[in-house]
């Protein structure tokens, strides 16, 4: 607070006025060059663009192993079934859980159709992916031969930007895929937009 004489107060105001004339001097100097301040946009990191694959994976896994169950109307619905405990559930609950953790897997198989389904979060999460349970279904549903595959795997691939964009359309084109098949399904008369 100012008070009316107190020269040190003065002073003050009178340094603060100084600077703030030189700042609208300096951005008036740069406006005139024009070397105003453009903020570029930035190009995603390796980090981001995994993060945006494994969404598009999920999601894809996730629509992939829907089953067709009739609800309490008699209404045939889509709902999603945990590939470990079998639970049943909205799809969009579920999670894509890796049979080969998701730290030790590699590129390669971080998004392999074979080493991730569609689990329920108590398995997925609270479990740490049900690992007896999903190593015995694996077995039963692709054999030994492709277990070891997904197991014995070594990292030593070394994957670029490109690989993680490549990955994110591949499975969001699969995954659009997938639902204009159920639109066609659901609306047989073929007027597949208004079923979207």
């Amino acid at each position: 607070m100012f008070v009316r004489g107190n020269p040190h107060d003065i002073k003050v105001w009178q340094r603060e006025a100084k600077r703030w004339k030189l700042r609208a001097e300096r951005a008036e100097r740069k406006l005139a060059k024009g070397e105003a301040r453009i903020r570029k946009l930035k190009e995603p990191s390796i980090k981001a663009l995994k993060k945006r694959a494994w969404a598009e994976c999920s999601r894809y896994v996730r629509l992939r192993d829907r089953v067709q169950m009739a609800d309490d109307g008699g209404e045939i619905q889509l709902v999603g079934v945990c590939f470990t405990c079998g639970k049943k559930d909205d799809w969009k609950k579920m999670q894509g859980g890796h049979f080969q953790e998701a730290s030790v897997c590699g590129a390669e198989n971080y998004c392999a159709e074979e080493n991730v389904h569609s689990q329920c979060v108590a398995c997925n999460f609270y479990k740490h992916g049900n690992q007896k349970v999903y190593h015995a279904k694996m077995l039963e549903k692709y054999g030994p031969e492709v277990v070891d595959r997904l197991m014995n795997h070594r990292n030593e691939f070394k994957p670029t930007k490109e690989f993680w964009i490549q990955e994110r359309e591949k499975f969001r084109a699969k995954a659009e895929k997938l639902l204009v098949e159920e639109a066609a399904l659901k609306n047989p008369a073929g007027d597949i937009l208004e079923a979207l």
